[in-house]
């Protein structure tokens, strides 16, 4: 396997690990500060500005790596400043609607002046987003996740400070935004000192803006629908069982998430060698042949010591050892699957990944719920394993009936 996706999957897993952590810290410093008020009303903010930023990113974050990464000279074309047009465009529009409907309806916020200065996180975002693009389409993830790690750090030393002072949501906020604007502004200098940038501006044509937001829709729509397939093994129980059942399913499911972390930081690195195709994919794909087989070792691993894992981890949580030996079947497919997307998304077909994301949605939704009326919990995981097989066949049958071919 080539030396620099080694590097870079390496990388990303880094930044993954320590996310969750800091993350995880984060939360505990923030609990521990405000109480449970305070935390609640932080917890109700956050829940606002995760799907806003969801929204305002609009998929550019894959569409700018993939633009760049196309790209012999990596030089700021008019497609990446116009999916920074785009994204500031939404992000205004998300700001005003917000604030708009924040003084008519938004009478269980709190703190609306917090409120008003957490939206402000949108604008930094979005040139964030293309920055740290950049930096991934050149495949410098190294400098990404010093990006992310830097945001994090002054979170945490910010939230440490709030601690000697009496705290407020207000002062929180102001952290987390000077935080992202710090990380942006870091992110820009590495972008200057790894790229050859003209910073004249290129300003995208009408016709350039239409086709980028038009990817921008088919990818953001793309991960939504796979965002609910993932957790729709959850959501079924939710509605059809008990809380035990949700429990059970959710501990031996939780560990698989944590196993497929390794499938999608490999590809994250391997992306940019996807869109450039040619020799560089080629030699690239022998890595795709080297995850295969950790990936089955993994599987196999992880059936023979599900008792010792389940234990280990989630004492108490037995039952789930049955789901877990069942779902571990599953990460082998997942990874094709991943393949897939991912190819498919490199090539520039987001409109049959989002026309697969929906199909497969669609079948899920009617084999979970059969497979666990008939079958229970174990059904269920079975169903889980048989809808991606069925995601690779969709796959498969769209790059033939379309006659696509990889470069």
């Amino acid at each position: 396997m080539p030396k620099q996706i080694i590097t870079n999957s390496i990388w990303l897993l880094i930044g993954k690990i320590a996310s969750v952590l800091f993350n995880l810290s984060i939360t505990i410093m923030i609990a521990r500060t405000f109480g449970e008020d305070g935390f609640g009303e932080y917890s109700f903010l956050l829940a606002y500005m995760s799907i806003a930023l969801v929204i305002s990113t609009f998929g550019m974050d894959v569409y700018v790596v993939r633009a760049v990464a196309g790209q012999d000279n990596h030089s700021i074309s008019a497609t990446v400043i116009g999916a920074l047009i785009i994204q500031l465009a939404i992000g205004v529009l998300i700001i005003l609607t917000a604030i708009v409907w924040s003084i008519f309806f938004g009478s269980q916020i709190q703190s609306m002046e917090a409120f008003w200065l957490y939206l402000l996180i949108i604008i930094p975002s979005a040139f964030g987003t293309v920055f740290n693009g950049i930096l991934k389409g050149i495949e410098k993830m190294g400098y990404y996740v010093i990006y992310l790690l830097f945001d994090l750090g002054i979170q945490v030393i910010g939230i440490h400070f709030l601690l000697s002072k009496t705290p407020s949501i207000f002062s929180l906020i102001l952290i987390l935004l000077v935080a992202r604007i710090a990380a942006v502004v870091l992110a820009g200098f590495f972008v200057w000192i790894t790229t050859s940038i003209n910073w004249q501006l290129n300003l995208p044509t009408w016709t350039q803006l239409n086709k980028i937001l038009l990817a921008g829709s088919y990818i953001s729509m793309a991960i939504i629908l796979t965002t609910i397939f993932q957790r729709l093994g959850v959501l079924t129980l939710s509605f059809a069982s008990t809380d035990v059942d949700v429990g059970l399913f959710n501990a031996a499911n939780k560990l698989i998430e944590g196993i497929k972390i390794l499938p999608a930081v490999f590809y994250g690195a391997l992306f940019p060698a996807m869109v450039k195709g040619g020799k560089s994919f080629q030699t690239e794909m022998k890595g795709v042949r080297y995850l295969f087989f950790v990936m089955l070792m993994v599987s196999i691993g992880g059936y023979l010591l599900s008792d010792i894992i389940i234990f280990s981890i989630f004492k108490g949580f037995e039952e789930s050892n049955a789901l877990f030996k069942v779902l571990i079947l599953g990460v082998v497919p997942f990874m094709v699957r991943q393949f897939y997307a991912f190819r498919f998304m490199a090539a520039g077909h987001e409109k049959e990944v989002f026309f697969a994301s929906l199909m497969t949605l669609v079948i899920a939704l009617v084999v979970y719920n059969g497979a666990f009326h008939y079958f229970g919990l174990i059904g269920l995981c079975w169903a889980v394993n048989l809808v991606l097989v069925v995601e690779i066949l969709v796959y498969i049958l769209l790059k033939n009936l379309l006659r696509i071919n990889f470069r």
